[in-house]
C-alpha cells in the first residue's frame, strides 16, 4: 500500500499543474519524506525519490524542501543503501538519492539548514569500529521546528554516526567516533551558533560504546512520542492519504 501512495504523491509532484499545491500541503510532503526511510522497500523509496527529483528545477522549492525534518538524513543514508537483492536497484536508489541531495543542497545554499547539510559526511553512515554513546540536554526543546534545526546542525559535524532526538524528554542521544569529552563540547558550540542551548545532563549516563562491526542495523533513528494524527484540512490532497495516517 505504501508504494501506491508514494506513487500517487510523486505523480502530483511530477505534474507541473499540481506541484505548487503539493509543496504547500504539509501532510503530503511529510508523508513523501517518510517514504524515504531506509527501512522501506525499493519501489516505495524510488517513487518518493522521483517525486522530490521533480522539484529540483526550482530553487525556492528546493530551499523549502531541504528544511523538511529527516529528509537530508534519509538521502545521505540512501546514497549508501544496499538493501535490495538486485544490485541495479541499489545503484538506482544511490544515484537518485545523491542527485536529490546535491540538488537540494545546492539550491538551498546560504540557508542555515542547507549549510549543515552541505557539510554532512557521507561516510558517517557506513562507519566501522567502535561508536561512543552520549547525550545532551536541551531544556528549551519544544517542537518539530527546533528538532529540525538541531538535526541539520548536528549532521554537519565530522565524527557523528547516529542521532536520536526526543522532543518530550528534551534530550539528544548521540553516537560518534569521537570520545564524549571531545565531541559534546563541539556539538554544544555548533548548536549555540544555531540559537539552541544544549548542555551535558546534570547526571549523565555512564559513557558507553558499541561495536559497529557486530551489527548491520541502520544507525540513524528518531524516537519520540507517537505524533498525534494531523487534523485534516479537507484540502484537495487529503483524501488519498487518509488511510495512511
Amino acid at each position: 500500500m505504501s508504494k501506491n501512495i508514494a506513487r500517487q504523491i510523486s505523480a502530483f509532484a511530477i505534474n507541473p499543474a499540481s506541484r505548487d499545491l503539493l509543496l504547500n500541503d504539509d501532510t503530503m510532503m511529510k508523508s513523501l519524506v517518510q517514504f524515504l526511510a531506509p527501512e522501506g522497500d525499493s519501489e516505495t523509496i524510488i517513487a518518493a525519490l522521483e517525486g522530490f527529483e521533480a522539484f529540483l528545477g526550482n530553487a525556492a522549492h528546493c530551499s523549502k524542501i531541504s528544511q523538511l525534518p529527516n529528509i537530508m538524513n534519509h538521502l545521505v543514508a540512501l546514497m549508501e543503501w544496499e538493501a535490495d537483492a538486485d544490485k541495479a536497484v541499489n545503484t538506482k536508489v544511490n544515484n537518485l538519492a545523491k542527485k536529490v541531495h546535491d540538488g537540494l543542497s545546492k539550491s538551498a545554499e546560504g540557508s542555515e539548514a542547507s549549510a549543515a547539510a552541505k557539510r554532512a559526511v557521507r561516510g558517517a553512515y557506513a562507519v566501522r569500529g567502535y561508536i561512543h554513546q552520549m547525550s545532551l540536554s536541551v531544556p528549551e526543546l519544544k517542537d518539530d521546528s527546533q528538532r529540525a534545526l538541531i538535526e541539520t546542525t548536528l549532521i554537519g559535524i565530522k565524527g557523528l554516526v547516529s542521532v536520536v532526538i526526543d522532543v518530550n524528554k528534551k534530550t539528544i542521544n548521540l553516537g560518534a567516533t569521537v570520545k564524549p569529552s571531545e565531541f559534546q563540547p563541539i556539538c554544544i558550540a555548533a548548536l549555540a551558533e544555531a540559537g539552541i542551548h544544549a548542555e551535558v545532563p546534570k547526571e549523565p549516563a555512564k559513557p558507553t560504546y558499541i561495536n559497529r562491526n557486530a551489527t548491520k542495523d541502520a544507525l540513524v533513528r528518531y524516537t519520540e512520542a507517537k505524533p498525534e494524527k494531523p487534523k485534516s484540512s479537507g484540502g484537495w490532497l487529503s483524501g488519498i492519504t487518509s488511510y495512511f495516517w
